[in-house]
């Protein structure tokens, strides 16, 4: 999950430690900043793997504003249960209409899976003071 925020005239973009992941296992030859990567290298455990890393260089967070494979939480937040399990189930068709992607849909729906979770309070993260969901 991403999140976009500027503040003091300053772009930062948050993605999740999982998705670091995600980007090294489904992008492995994609163009991808420096700061991305080596943050990449962080062991990725069930305790940390929702937790946020910020990035405000500039061609990081062009990176993650263009990585179509993370979900924002802006374009989700408002969504109610039944709009979320909708659009997963969309995404898994997608997949599965089409195979090339079919990895890629399955990331963003276990995504959307977490943030209904979230939404359910069945889960625990930590959301920056400015989302509220």
């Amino acid at each position: 999950m991403k999140i976009i925020h500027t503040q003091n005239g300053i772009e930062t973009a948050l993605i999740q430690y999982i998705d670091l992941k995600a980007i090294r296992q489904l992008q492995p030859n994609g163009d991808i900043p420096t700061q991305v990567v080596f943050a990449g290298f962080v062991n990725v455990t069930d305790k940390n793997k929702y937790d946020f890393i910020p990035f405000d260089d500039e061609s990081s967070v062009e990176f993650i504003k263009n990585c179509d494979m993370i979900i924002n939480l802006d374009d989700y937040k408002n969504f109610t249960a039944n709009q979320l399990k909708a659009e997963i189930i969309s995404l898994k068709i997608k997949g599965l209409l089409n195979p090339t992607i079919l990895p890629i849909m399955l990331y963003k729906a276990s995504s959307l899976k977490a943030l209904l979770k979230l939404k359910k309070h069945k889960l625990s993260m930590w959301l920056p003071d400015f989302v509220t969901i």
